[in-house]
C-alpha cells in the first residue's frame, strides 16, 4: 500500500519538475487563494460526510450500495468483473464518466453482461462495476470515497482527465510527461491527488478500526489484499 502511494507521489513530483505549472490563462493571486481555500473546505466536507455515512451504514458495502443507488448512480454486479474491466484497461469499482472509445467499451462490456444485448454509446455515466462475490469492505470504502468526491465536484474525475490518468498509470514514462501540455499536467496532478487522498482515508480508517500492526493487511486495492 505505502509503495503504491510513494509511486503516485513520485509521478506527481516528476510532473511538477518537468514544466512550470501555470494555467495558460492568467489568474490573479486572490482568485487562486480563494480557489484553493474552497477546495480545502470541500475536502474537509468530503471526509466528514463519508465518515458520517460509513458510521450510519456500519461500513457495510451492501448498505453503501443502497445509498449510492438512492443518489442515482447505477451499480452493476457481474461475474468476473475484474477480468472484464481489466480487458478494457479499466479498474473494477467506481468508474467515472467516459467519452469516445473508452465509453463505447465500457457500455458494451456492461450491457453484454447485464442486458444480454450490447448498448452502443460513446458516452457513459459514472457507475460502479462490482463482482458478484462479496467485496472487501476497506477496498469498497476507497471506491465510495472517490465517488463521493466526484459528487461534491472535486476535480480529477472528468472523462478526459481519467483517460489521461489511466493511460499514464500504464506507462508513467518521462517521455510521456514531456509530451503533455500544461493544462494536461494540471489535470493529471488532480487525478493523482484524488487517488492518494482516497488511499490515505482508507489507511486512517483501518488504523482506527483494527490493530495498526495488521491494518495494512486489511486494506485492499482493486479487491486484492496488499
Amino acid at each position: 500500500m505505502q509503495s503504491f502511494i510513494d509511486f503516485l507521489i513520485e509521478i506527481q513530483n516528476k510532473i511538477l519538475k518537468t514544466k512550470t505549472v501555470k494555467k495558460s490563462n492568467k489568474i490573479g493571486f486572490g482568485v487562486s487563494v480563494a480557489f484553493t481555500s474552497k477546495k480545502e473546505k470541500t475536502r474537509e466536507k468530503l471526509e466528514q460526510d463519508v465518515s458520517k455515512i460509513l458510521k450510519q451504514c456500519k461500513n457495510n458495502p451492501e448498505e453503501l450500495i443502497k445509498f449510492i443507488e438512492a443518489k442515482g448512480t447505477k451499480v452493476y454486479k457481474i461475474p468476473f468483473a475484474k477480468k472484464i474491466m481489466n480487458s478494457i484497461s479499466q479498474e473494477m469499482g467506481f468508474v467515472p464518466e467516459a467519452v469516445g472509445i473508452k465509453a463505447l467499451l465500457i457500455n458494451f462490456a456492461i450491457s453484454a453482461n447485464t442486458e444480454g444485448k450490447p448498448h452502443i454509446s460513446f458516452k457513459s455515466e459514472p457507475m460502479f462495476v462490482l463482482d458478484k462475490h462479496e467485496c472487501d469492505s476497506f477496498w469498497f470504502v476507497g471506491q465510495f470515497y472517490k465517488w463521493y468526491a466526484m459528487k461534491l465536484g472535486l476535480t480529477g474525475y472528468e472523462a478526459k482527465t481519467q483517460e489521461l490518468f489511466n493511460s499514464f498509470m500504464h506507462n508513467p514514462s518521462d517521455a510521456k510527461i514531456q509530451s503533455l501540455t500544461v493544462d494536461e499536467i494540471l489535470d493529471l496532478k488532480e487525478a493523482i491527488a484524488r487517488d492518494v487522498e482516497s488511499i490515505n482515508f482508507v489507511i486512517d480508517l483501518a488504523k482506527s478500526t483494527v490493530d495498526s500492526k495488521v491494518a495494512s493487511s486489511k486494506i485492499t486495492l482493486d479487491g486484492a489484499l496488499v
